[in-house]
């Protein structure tokens, strides 16, 4: 299980999360954002790229469990666990 942490920039605040790899399936990553007081898991279709060798797509990313009510916000999360884990996004290859 890989564990991680990201910060994300909010305006002149910063906010710190530790993300865990949570067990995965055939079709979907699973990531347990830890906050100080909830947890939001969120799955990527990363296997199924990787069944397919599609090495140069971003996965999509979706909440599993949870509530998130800030889509600006949320967005900022799914681009810094993708950077922390090494997906390129559309924008890095030009």
């Amino acid at each position: 299980m890989k564990q991680f942490s990201i910060i994300i920039k909010s305006g002149w605040k910063n906010f710190h999360y530790q993300v865990v790899q949570m067990p995965s399936d055939q079709a979907f990553d699973y990531y347990k954002l830890v906050a100080k007081n909830k947890e939001i898991l969120f799955r990527n279709n990363a296997p199924v790229l990787r069944k397919h060798r599609l090495k140069y797509r971003v996965p999509d990313w979706d909440i599993h469990s949870g509530e998130m009510a800030n889509t600006s916000f949320k967005n900022d999360i799914i681009k810094a666990m993708n950077n922390a884990l090494g997906y390129k996004t559309g924008e890095e290859h030009f």
